[in-house]
């Protein structure tokens, strides 16, 4: 099955592949990572080799692990050899070496320091949106060929080390000269400044945030998933799983079914008939302590607002994981995105 990105990683580093992983589905991009996504039974190898191919774009998780994981060696060969973008995302300050350095040294890399990584997420799902919009793609070094060697009459091997030599101190005097010394720092592994995250506008006929929607639409509910807006909320959640408007109706079939149990809470307050989802209660942004009271730790909890410009619902689910809370789960696209998908958005009393 295609999909829009392979994560490349080290097993030591499976925890920042997860929150990469969240931080992209979460915006709408669809992810493949090992182990999650091997099918049981399946060849590992093999997975991984159809999964690379299957994929638009391949993000490349770098660490201090990386240079050490013959996987990752041979997944970024297998990506390089088909002609994939690949996109170095550094969460600490090393460099690739060996095999890694040969293949990646001519990539433009996104660098995920300093923290918060949240920030760094928002700009590599800019990236690889637009990657996937056809708008642009970080470019690809050509596959370097050893030269042909050709004999060479010894006068002329003679005249061209003296040419080397001569060079070489040429260069040494022009560094001299303009203050560089060999304890200088090396430059930074890149100098890729990716572009500043921008949310893809609504429709004309439609602000953004209007209380009325015409119809669903699958570009409307990516738009309230993924929106930012000035000093708003972030693409993830530290503690929390990112969820989308697909996963939020899939939960509440389930609920329905009795096969899952989790709380839904919309963080907006409770205001006489105002719309929500089915099945929601309501808590002001600032009363973690009325969820504490009426829910367990170790319970699954489900928080939304309006859509991903209002700070309600991440105000309140960061206070959940603040307190203690195991299962949070932020609906980010809120009743907008579900609206827009054309599910029903009962006001309170009715539900």
């Amino acid at each position: 099955m295609a999909h829009d990105v392979f994560i490349s990683h080290s097993n030591d580093d499976k925890p920042a592949a997860d929150r990469i992983v969240h931080a992209l589905e979460g915006a709408g991009l669809s992810c493949w990572v090992a182990p999650r996504d091997v099918q049981p039974g399946a060849d590992w190898q093999e997975s991984i080799m159809d999964a690379i191919a299957a994929a638009k774009a391949m993000v490349l998780l770098f660490t201090a692990h990386t240079n050490e994981s013959e996987h990752v060696r041979k997944e970024v060969a297998a990506a390089f050899d088909g002609g994939l973008p690949v996109i170095p995302f550094r969460t600490e300050p090393v460099t690739p070496e060996g095999a890694l350095k040969y293949r990646l040294i001519d990539v433009h890399w996104l660098d995920a320091f300093p923290p918060p990584m949240e920030r760094h997420l928002q700009q590599l799902v800019v990236v690889l949106q637009r990657l996937k919009d056809g708008k642009d793609a970080p470019p690809q070094p050509h596959p370097r060929q050893k030269p042909i060697p050709v004999p060479m009459p010894t006068d002329r091997k003679i005249a061209l080390g003296l040419g080397v030599v001569l060079a070489l101190v040429l260069v040494w005097v022009g560094f001299r000269a303009f203050g560089h010394h060999d304890d200088d720092p090396p430059a930074p592994v890149s100098a890729y400044v990716p572009p500043p995250p921008v949310a893809p506008p609504p429709p004309a006929q439609i602000p953004a945030g209007a209380p009325s929607l015409p119809g669903p639409g699958p570009e409307l509910v990516r738009y309230y998933e993924t929106e930012l807006v000035a000093d708003g909320p972030p693409l993830t959640l530290d503690g929390a799983q990112v969820i989308t408007t697909e996963t939020m109706h899939m939960l509440l079939q389930r609920r329905a079914e009795n096969a899952v149990q989790f709380n839904l809470v919309d963080a907006r307050g409770c205001h006489n008939g105002m719309q929500s989802l089915p099945g929601a209660t309501c808590l002001g942004v600032n009363n973690v302590d009325s969820l504490q009271s009426h829910y367990p730790l170790d319970s699954n909890v489900v928080i939304f607002c309006l859509d991903g410009s209002c700070p309600e619902s991440y105000k309140l689910a960061s206070a959940a994981v603040s307190v203690g809370f195991q299962h949070v789960a932020w609906y980010r696209g809120g009743v907008n995105a579900w609206r827009a998908a054309g599910y029903p958005t009962p006001s309170f009393g009715d539900n």
